[in-house]
């Protein structure tokens, strides 16, 4: 019987594994999904990304299958920077590594946002914190911050 169990319980983890980034569906809106915030954060999804607001840097980011997508991939030290995530293809959530910043999780459809200032010249990793199928652990890219 214990068994039985393990491999029932193995089997649903995997299922629940491989379904996260592989779906071409909607995901359901789920109110109580709203991006973490950290540095000053906004959850502002009705904000105007083509242009920046005084010195603010936006950047727009598009989640897919194990990938993210910047439309920019350089920023200023000491400006903010704000990260306009959108989902194309399942769920994801984002993080900015060495800059506190986090967006719990967007899923497709929708658009999320996070604000931090960068305190140092260098490269920001940005990781995919949603385990969201076989690509997960690849799922990264880098950001780099310049005087």
């Amino acid at each position: 019987m214990k068994k039985f169990a393990l491999i029932a319980a193995t089997a649903v983890a995997f299922g629940m594994i491989m379904t996260g980034c592989g779906s071409d569906e909607k995901a359901a809106d789920n109110t109580n999904n709203t991006p973490e915030q950290t540095n000053s954060g906004s959850t502002d999804s009705n904000t105007n990304t083509d242009t920046a607001t005084g010195n603010e840097q936006v950047v727009n980011v598009t989640a897919s299958n194990w990938k993210w997508t910047l439309d920019k991939t350089e920023v200023k030290v000491g400006q903010p920077v704000k990260l306009v995530v959108t989902g194309k293809e399942g769920l994801h959530g984002l993080t900015v590594m060495g800059a506190d910043a986090k967006i719990k999780n967007v899923a497709p459809g929708k658009t999320e946002t996070v604000t931090f200032t960068p305190d140092k010249a260098g490269e920001l990793k940005l990781v995919c914190t949603v385990s969201c199928g076989t690509g997960h652990s690849t799922m990264s890219t880098t950001l780099k911050v310049v005087e």
